[in-house]
């Protein structure tokens, strides 16, 4: 008799131990201090094996997109069974270490605690062995809806056909050509009215091989105006935008005869009274300008900031410029918006600014006149940053102060 009831009591002893193994996909719900934290699947293997962590719902930041972790989980059973410890790491999290310490529930539910990168968290999972099916079911689903419409892999790159101006590779050909803008450009500070006074004498020269009866010129300064269409269309102007903003012109003279300006937002364009010719010809246009600069700190690339040693000013785009005219695109000039760069013409600068004494300016180009603007130490610094490959402060933390 006895022989008989030990087969059959370890029969229906099995099915209970199985039935308290962690091994298994559940579906889990987080707590932190008795609050909603978050709910998702956890899939726990054997030891040593690979497991799943999906979060499908974050409380804190009401967040619904799935995010899945591959764990690497290493699960270890108590010996009663009514308990089990499993730790691991997950490598979605830089491989950070978890624990989790759990008691059974009834045959297919726990409860416990979850710790991960040291923040433990309460924990009630029930066994649910279809749930990653059905998610990724419902992933799959999501996928084909939202997938992009397809796209010829090997559709052709639109490049424009070689020709004698550029090669199939893109260099110069023999007839390659681009347009030349010489600036002679003077400008001044205002710091009681934070005004920059300045004149742009540009000599263009046209080495393309077509008539110009117009010439194109951005003036990116017309973004901070109150009504300029950059402002609210990209945000990043918009707290900048001011009546008094924008560029003030004077009378805009074309090899010395005054000519009236079509100015549209941060573009201008000036009609010829004679033509350019192509092939060297060359006209000098002149404009005086003036404009407030910003002080808002929504100021892209540009503005002013105040310090306890006085204002600080930091200036782009701060004069009229021609547009570059090549043989792909004829005239670049698309309006600015905030957002994005235009490439510019080759040339020759000359500069000339005038500012208050205790200011020190920073540019590009060869200063002309350091004896004027730099005491002998600064002079001294200055000579020695021309020979030394490493950065040299030419005006210090002491000069400033």
């Amino acid at each position: 008799m006895t022989r008989r009831l030990l087969p059959l009591l370890l029969l229906l002893l099995t099915p209970l131990a199985l039935a308290q193994s962690p091994v298994g996909t559940w579906s889990y719900a987080l707590t932190n201090d008795g609050a909603p934290f978050e709910t998702g699947l956890i899939s726990l293997p054997a030891s040593g094996g690979d497991g799943r962590l999906v979060v499908e719902r974050e409380m804190e930041i009401e967040r619904f997109k799935p995010r899945e972790y591959w764990t690497l989980i290493a699960t270890l059973t108590t010996a009663d069974g009514a308990t089990f410890e499993a730790a691991g790491s997950v490598a979605a999290v830089g491989g950070a270490p978890f624990t989790l310490v759990a008691t059974f529930d009834g045959a297919d539910a726990f409860e416990g605690t979850f710790t991960l990168v040291g923040r433990s968290l309460g924990i009630r999972a029930t066994r649910d062995d279809d749930a990653f099916a059905a998610y990724e079911a419902e992933q799959e689903a999501l996928r084909i809806a939202n997938a992009p419409e397809p796209v010829e892999m090997f559709e052709p790159f639109d490049l424009p056909a070689a020709n004698t101006i550029r090669t199939g590779s893109g260099r110069p050909g023999p007839d390659y050509w681009q347009q030349r803008a010489d600036y002679d450009l003077t400008a001044s500070l205002d710091e009681t009215t934070h005004t920059i006074t300045g004149t742009v004498r540009l000599t263009y020269t046209n080495d393309s091989p077509e008539t110009l009866d117009y010439l194109w010129f951005h003036l990116e300064q017309n973004l901070f105006e109150t009504d300029s269409r950059g402002g609210p269309v990209t945000g990043r102007a918009a707290s900048s935008l001011a009546d008094e903003h924008g560029y003030r012109l004077g009378t805009v003279t074309v090899d010395g005869r005054a000519v009236t300006p079509w100015v549209t937002d941060t573009r201008m364009r000036l009609n010829l009274a004679e033509p350019l010719e192509g092939g060297g010809d060359r006209v000098e246009v002149v404009i005086p300008y003036s404009f407030v600069i910003p002080g808002s700190p929504g100021t892209p690339r540009m503005g002013r900031l105040d310090t306890e040693y006085g204002t600080v000013y930091s200036l782009a785009q701060w004069f009229p410029r021609v547009a570059v005219f090549d043989d792909v695109n004829g005239w670049n000039h698309q309006p600015y918006l905030g957002a994005g760069e235009f490439y510019l013409n080759f040339g020759d600068y000359d500069l000339t600014l005038t500012v208050p004494a205790s200011h020190t300016v920073v540019a590009t180009g060869e200063l002309r006149n350091a004896d004027d603007v730099y005491s002998r130490a600064q002079r001294d610094r200055w000579a020695a940053a021309s020979r030394s490959d490493d950065a040299l402060p030419i005006v210090t933390e002491a000069d400033r102060d």
